[in-house]
């Protein structure tokens, strides 16, 4: 596992509020979980909300993982066409 926070500050010469642009990256066995769509005028706001939307997807990728998430049982036609002619 790997983790990579990035900050960025705004540029000086803005008119609107300064944006901060918070990116992370983490690297969790067979794929990577990317959040990079955080900004606020605040940079403790732009990083709390950054790592909520990280745990999120940290734990839907654990509950994948593990099996916990549901997936749909493929049709039995076959039953049911047997059913219906008896």
């Amino acid at each position: 596992m790997s983790c990579r926070v990035v900050v960025e500050a705004p540029h000086k010469h803005h008119h609107q509020g300064k944006q901060f642009n918070v990116r992370i990256d983490i690297g969790v066995p067979g794929n990577e979980i990317v959040v990079n769509r955080d900004h606020h005028e605040d940079v403790y706001v732009a990083l709390r909300d950054a790592f909520d939307a990280a745990k999120r997807q940290l734990e839907d990728y654990a509950r994948k993982t593990r099996g916990d998430v549901k997936t749909h049982e493929p049709k039995r036609t076959e039953e049911r066409d047997n059913s219906i002619s008896e």
